[in-house]
């Protein structure tokens, strides 16, 4: 087992509670674990993350429970980093929403919970692009139907667990090969095209470069595009007025009312926290999730 230190505040259950928000790939053991099959080098680990820490010194352990392909420990430890974002400092977003009774009220129940990463920029893109104008439910399905037929596999005490395919296996499909994932044909196009481009020269890019070259790519809005960027690099850039989930969200725990709120609404109530609007827009979003979804 090797062992992450997190930044406080840090809470571990509230994480692997919201995870499966972000990605179909995560799996939260009974007993409150949380499991991941990893791409490590050129090969899988299904790793386990448990809860070791405590408020003051959060810590959360990684142990490896099967392998293929003979992935490096290092390779192995590298992957579950970026997959729990151990280095992320949450503690002057804290402190702004203690300062703002509104804002407060919505994070209070919340503090420490993070959002985990992709494991791969493609990856990353893919299942944003797969989410667009959908349903998560019904993208969610779409996701473990395209890992279960073309992504990779490692059984483990009678559980099958699933890793979002590789580019080079998406590049060699076309759209019948993808019908079944029932979204539209346009995206079925986007994300082949996106697999047969090389996205790595975007890796080394700070976020905000990245945001903007993603833009650049057909069928790559601005949500598509920030969405991508918090799930690989996690950090939030986007807002989200017109997202109808994030405006319901407002309306809810903002006004207390039903429905959706205007979009002017929305911008006005995060843009005024100026470089943390992204975050607190991510954190009202997960706030509604967990609370619609318990």
């Amino acid at each position: 087992m090797f062992e992450f230190a997190f930044h406080p505040p840090f809470s571990f259950a509230l994480t692997a509670q919201a995870a499966r928000f972000l990605s179909a790939y995560d799996v939260r053991t009974p007993e409150g674990a949380l499991r991941r099959l990893l791409r490590a080098g050129g090969g899988l680990a299904l790793v386990e993350a448990v809860d070791l820490g405590t408020a003051d010194q959060p810590r959360v352990g990684v142990r490896v429970l099967s392998t293929a392909g003979d992935p490096a420990p290092n390779q192995i430890e590298a992957a579950a980093r970026q997959w729990l974002n151990p280095d992320l400092q949450p503690a002057p977003f804290y402190e702004l929403a203690r300062c703002d009774p509104a804002l407060r009220s919505i994070v209070e129940p919340i503090v420490g919970l993070r959002s985990l990463r992709a494991g791969s920029l493609f990856e990353s893109l893919g299942l944003t692009l797969i989410e667009q104008q959908i349903a998560l439910i019904s993208a969610q399905a779409a996701e473990r139907w395209l890992a279960q037929t073309y992504g990779s596999r490692v059984d483990y005490n009678g559980s099958s667990y699933f890793a979002f395919p590789e580019p080079a296996q998406i590049a060699a499909l076309n759209q019948l090969a993808l019908r079944p994932m029932r979204i539209t044909f346009r995206r079925m196009n986007t994300l082949i095209a996106v697999a047969r481009r090389d996205l790595d020269g975007l890796r080394a890019r700070a976020p905000d470069h990245a945001l903007a070259a993603l833009t650049q790519i057909n069928g790559v809005g601005h949500w598509t595009a920030a969405w991508t960027v918090t799930r690989f690099w996690g950090v939030h850039p986007y807002i989200g007025s017109a997202d109808v989930a994030l405006r319901s969200a407002v309306n809810r725990l903002v006004y207390a009312r039903a429905g959706r709120a205007e979009r002017d609404v929305t911008d006005d109530f995060f843009m005024r926290l100026g470089d943390y609007a992204g975050i607190a827009a991510y954190h009202t979003l997960m706030r509604y999730a967990l609370e619609k979804h318990r």
